[in-house]
């Protein structure tokens, strides 16, 4: 008895039908095929793209209105300079001793993950950082400057924003739809400005598709949520969901 013949009677012993004293050879019988498809067409969905899971976008849950503000170099920024990209947002201003250090320090992480983590290769440049100062009056261009560089912010990825007192609060109340408090003195010379400190992502079209928190889940877990966005809260969320909301502006495009 040959080789085959001697594989194609074990194999027919256990996957067998008709005679299972006289199984069929193996490119003959019925389950070769089916269990050569089982092994085989996993891994070529996922090459082909078809199996691979994409978790539904995050839906609008604000529209930012055209609004007319300046960066950290004086240069004015509108809601046109949002298109092409995908923003992950936060608040602060520069004077702050409590939670805007962190924010912007994890904001710094997203930057340097977005630029060197291999999930993200192809989408650094249409991943932005934009952070938005709610206290205008005092956060001038040339403060914003010195706290990019306080902070080691990349300008080709970040941006810092300031501008007339009215238009920041009218964007982050009507269109972030997030509240300011009044800014106040909490110590002789400490003051302190209430407002979010959570991290919204806005689409190129100036839609808002969440906030999330500051507390990290995790590496591992964190790499998931590179590839393929989360339901979780954290950095490594908004940089998932980032990454999913960039896909679908990009499949989207004419």
């Amino acid at each position: 008895m040959g080789l085959y013949d001697a594989a194609s009677r074990t194999f027919g012993g256990f996957f067998h039908t008709g005679d299972p004293l006289n199984p069929p050879p193996l490119h003959r019988n019925p389950w070769t095929l089916f269990i050569l498809t089982g092994l085989l067409l996993p891994p070529l969905l996922h090459l082909s793209g078809l199996g691979v899971r994409r978790p539904p976008v995050p839906e609008v849950v604000a529209s930012l209105p055209d609004f007319a503000l300046v960066d950290q170099d004086g240069q004015p920024f509108t809601r046109a300079d949002l298109a092409d990209a995908v923003h992950v947002v936060g608040f602060f201003f520069t004077s702050c001793q409590t939670e805007c250090p962190r924010i912007l320090n994890v904001m710094r992480g997203l930057q340097e993950d977005i630029a060197t983590q291999e999930p993200f290769a192809g989408y650094d440049g249409q991943i932005k950082l934009l952070g938005i100062t709610v206290d205008p009056v005092t956060d001038t261009p040339e403060r914003l400057t010195a706290t990019m560089a306080q902070y080691g912010l990349d300008p080709a990825r970040f941006t810092m924003l300031t501008g007339d007192k009215a238009a920041v609060h009218a964007l982050v109340t009507g269109g972030f739809a997030l509240a300011v408090g009044d800014r106040t003195e909490t110590a002789p010379g400490v003051f302190d400005i209430a407002h979010s400190n959570r991290l919204g992502i806005v689409d190129g079209q100036g839609g808002v598709r969440g906030f999330y928190g500051l507390e990290p889940v995790g590496d591992t877990i964190g790499l998931t949520g590179a590839q393929l966005g989360t339901d979780y809260d954290g950095p490594d969320a908004v940089r998932g969901w980032a990454k999913v909301v960039l896909d679908d502006q990009r499949r989207s495009a004419p």
